[in-house]
């Protein structure tokens, strides 16, 4: 079974990909899993790659500002010396089973 959920997520183009191949391992496993990640998932949408969070299904502008700053925290964390907030996030709607 399907279900349509929203994600808000960091695009990764080759360049931070291959930062991301040079990143400590141990923070990589620690903050970005699966698409049922604790903190960051790394999902595929339209051939992209995306490292985020699914929204849960009633969210506030709000709630979006704290996601949007929790995940370039982590990113920030990953790899410290990029400037990642540079790189607005993406909203979309992705098929995620259940």
């Amino acid at each position: 079974m399907f279900d349509t959920a929203l994600f808000l997520g960091f695009p990764v183009d080759a360049s931070y990909a291959q930062k991301l191949r040079g990143a400590d391992p141990v923070l990589v496993g620690v903050f970005i899993h699966g698409a049922n990640g604790e903190y960051l998932s790394d999902v595929q949408n339209e051939g992209c790659r995306y490292l985020g969070r699914f929204i849960a299904s009633s969210v506030t502008v709000a709630d979006l500002s704290l996601l949007e700053q929790n995940i370039y925290s982590i990113l920030k964390k990953v790899t410290p010396h990029e400037r990642v907030d540079l790189v607005p996030l993406v909203l979309f709607t992705i098929q995620k089973t259940a």
